[in-house]
């Protein structure tokens, strides 16, 4: 009798247009021996070899497709017979010259048992490895940091601890418990290259997480308000030529607010759609006290209400135009930067805490890789003060800088690191998952704590 081995491989397979994806995939062995050769087949992914009836069935048995990766182009069969306890394989190819191999029915049986537990092992793995790289050095609260993930197919779960000396917080992330091929994984069909819809869905839900607990749902709020009032007002410009259009003077006086709910109730004050806004400040998740704000600026009540009325003081000094560097800042770059980057910076400058915070996230977008002669100017220009000049000259990536002292440096300066860390959330809140941007968040808010 032979003896049959089913294990579990993680290989690289190269598409026609070059693209590169790491999967799972069964390889057998008999007697030691590997069965495929991989310079003409890879084997099945373990989801797909477990999963059909034929393996305790008569009849041709597929153990291997194409090294290319197509199905039916250069297929590894063997005919499968089961009498009388024994399983018998004949190989009828060419390297194998029409082999003959016979297993015991129950050590079969236990192979493929065997190869279950395997393959599930290398999925929760799999699912572990990717949680340890999103979450290390990442905190849930202050103090408790990232310690392990375990994963569970049986349970569809991963599970994060977060500890604090001897105290560990537990997470429950929602998981599939299916490989996680990323976005690569394809196949052939014909002459098409289409994409597996039943993969890991770790990476993604471990996002989320990040989003909602790491980095907190509050810290979007904000941001939230702030592009979806930027897309209903962009639009609206004031009747002459001279005057400011709507949108810039509510960016203004949320500039000038103090709390992130000042400048929520700055960016919507003064509405005359006020009662569908409820659902809309609802739907974002806004205080009622926020609600309240607003409501106060449609039915004129506003000196009544005391986050109102700080909204109000901001109104009066952009309108008064009061010499304020943040609001010198905000004309600057609207002169001497492009859309996109004004749009970009504010939101960032928002969620930031101080003047000089917010004056540097203005600039840094707009004066990026500028020489200390242009930075120079610009300190005339502005009146800016040594601290907002030293965290413009510490964004500037210097030439032939590596990232690491590059971070170092933003690390070191206070007013770059708060900057930097609320440029990168707004971009991964626009939709990046860049594994080096999500590293240099994480070092940077390490180092807030």
């Amino acid at each position: 009798m032979n003896k049959l081995t089913l294990s579990v491989g993680k290989i690289k397979r190269k598409y026609l247009d070059n693209r590169v994806s790491k999967f799972y995939e069964v390889q057998p062995y008999i007697d030691g021996h590997k069965l495929l050769n991989n310079n003409n087949n890879i084997g099945l992914d373990p989801q797909t070899f477990l999963s059909r009836n034929e393996l305790l069935q008569d009849g041709e048995l597929l153990m291997g497709i194409c090294a290319c990766g197509y199905e039916g182009c250069d297929d590894f069969l063997v005919e499968q017979r089961i009498k009388d306890g024994v399983v018998q394989w004949t190989v009828n190819r060419y390297e194998y010259e029409n082999r003959t191999y016979r297993f015991d029915l129950q050590q079969y049986k236990n192979a493929v048992k065997h190869l279950g537990r395997e393959a599930v092992r290398s999925y929760e793995k799999t699912a572990e490895n990717i949680a340890y790289y999103l979450l290390k050095n990442t905190y849930s609260r202050p103090g408790y940091e990232f310690m392990k993930a375990e994963a569970s197919v049986e349970n569809k779960v991963i599970t994060v601890f977060y500890g604090k000396g001897e105290e560990s917080l537990p997470y429950v992330i929602k998981w599939n418990g299916k490989y996680e091929y990323g976005e690569n994984r394809s196949y052939f069909e014909g002459e098409v290259l289409k994409e597996v819809d039943e993969t890991g869905d770790a990476r993604s839900n471990i996002n989320d997480f990040i989003d909602k607990v790491i980095l907190g749902d509050e810290d979007y709020l904000l941001t939230k308000a702030y592009y979806e009032n930027y897309s209903n007002l962009f639009h609206i410009f004031a009747d002459k030529d001279d005057e400011e259009p709507i949108l810039y003077n509510r960016l203004k006086t949320a500039l000038l607010c103090g709390s992130r709910e000042e400048m929520i109730v700055a960016l919507y004050y003064a509405t005359d759609y006020f009662d569908a806004l409820v659902t809309k400040l609802s739907w974002l998740g806004v205080s009622e006290n926020v609600i309240e704000a607003v409501g106060c600026f449609d039915k004129a009540f506003w000196m009544d209400n005391p986050l109102a009325q700080k909204v109000v003081s901001a109104i009066v000094s952009v309108a008064g135009k009061v010499p304020n560097v943040v609001l010198e800042a905000f004309d600057w770059i609207r002169e001497n930067g492009d859309l996109d980057n004004l749009k970009h910076s504010v939101c960032v400058a928002l969620n930031c805490d101080t003047v000089e915070q917010r004056v540097a996230a203005l600039l840094c977008c707009n004066v990026s890789c500028c020489s200390d002669l242009r930075l120079e100017e610009l300190r005339r220009e502005l009146d800016l003060n040594e601290a907002v000049l030293s965290a413009l000259r510490c964004l500037c990536r210097s030439k032939n800088e590596s990232e690491a002292a590059w971070i170092q440096r933003i690390a070191a300066n206070p007013i770059a690191r708060k900057v930097k860390i609320e440029e990168l959330k707004d971009s991964r809140y626009s939709g990046w998952r860049d594994d080096n941007e999500w590293k240099m968040l994480r070092l940077l808010c390490k180092y807030e704590r």
